[in-house]
This record gives C-alpha cells, structure tokens and sequence, in this order.
C-alpha cells in the first residue's frame, strides 16, 4: 500500500459547473443548481434512479467559447 491520496485540488481542473440549471419548456427542471469540479486524474460517475438528471448534466455540460482559457 505505497500509494498515496494527492491532494486534487493542486491539480489543474478538466471540468467546471457552476449553477448548472436545465428547465424543458419552462416547466420541468431537470437539473437545478449543479456546482462540479473535476480535477486533471480524477474519476467521477453519476448515481439515480430514471428521471434524475443524469444524461441531462452530462450532456449540458459541454464547453462554450467562454469557458476556454489559457494556462
């Protein structure tokens, strides 16, 4: 057991969302308010039963043009 937990948060971040809301129509919210980081060597997943927001996050997460920055 020579393995060591690194902090991750020296690392560089791969994904960010901030307040990540999805509303269908006005009406259905499918995800309301998802704060996400995830660090440069991290694994993630999403756990819920059908209906909780899964495919919607991963899919509203891509980059736009803003979220771009050097360095």
């Amino acid at each position: 057991m020579g393995d060591q937990l690194r902090d991750a948060s020296s690392s560089p971040v791969v994904v960010r969302c901030k307040n990540l809301r999805k509303t269908y129509e006005g009406k259905v919210e499918a995800v309301r308010g998802l704060d996400l980081t995830i660090y440069t060597g991290q694994c993630y997943g999403l756990l819920g039963p059908n209906g909780a927001g899964k495919t919607t996050t991963s899919k509203s997460s891509k980059p736009s043009r803003s979220d771009f920055r050097n360095g």
